[in-house]
């Protein structure tokens, strides 16, 4: 999640005796499992979850088709290398966090910093008020989308995501995060 800041939970390893309806909640969640736990799960219970399987090298249920297209053109690429490639990133002597900063996990990274790249642009000063903010309007035009999320005109992929990008927690603290940092 880099450079935004996950707020939500967060659990590592979960471990084998726990409630299966965890991964059934109303709001963002990691959770590292075992293949013997996620073999035993109810999939009905996973539709809303994107699942990375690093034994099998699998990523399941992730609706690319909501992302904007060069951001899933990116992550589809840097993903069939993942598939594709040797067993370095699971190799027994590699550490986590070499899994982290170049396995699998690094394209969600950059994607991010894709989506966010610009936030210059868009953390403005307000000469009025003599303080820095974020700029809704400047935000979207530098995305080139509608600034109304419910705009038939506009109604596309990348609208929509930006949009619900646009609201998330983790979004709205990194934006107060580069005001405050001025």
């Amino acid at each position: 999640m880099y450079p935004l800041e996950w707020l939500h939970t967060f659990v590592p390893i979960v471990p084998e005796h726990i409630d299966c309806h965890i991964f059934n909640q109303p709001f963002p969640f990691i959770y590292g499992v075992h293949t013997t736990i996620y073999e035993s799960l109810n999939k009905s219970q996973l539709d809303n979850c994107i699942i990375l399987l690093l034994d099998d090298r699998q990523i399941l249920n992730a609706d690319k088709d909501q992302l904007p297209s060069r951001i899933n053109e990116y992550l589809t690429r840097k993903l069939d290398y993942f598939k594709q490639s040797d067993d370095f990133f699971f190799n027994s002597s590699s550490k986590t966090q070499d899994l982290l900063s170049t396995g699998p996990l690094r394209p969600f990274q950059e994607s991010v910093l894709m989506i966010i790249d610009d936030y210059r642009e868009y953390i403005v000063y307000d000469d009025a008020r003599q303080e820095f903010k974020f700029d809704e309007n400047t935000f979207f035009k530098l995305k080139n989308v509608s600034n109304e999320s419910t705009s038939q005109k506009y109604h596309s992929n990348e609208n929509e995501f930006y949009h619900e990008f646009r609201i998330t927690q983790a979004f709205e603290e990194f934006c107060r995060d580069q005001i405050h940092s001025r």
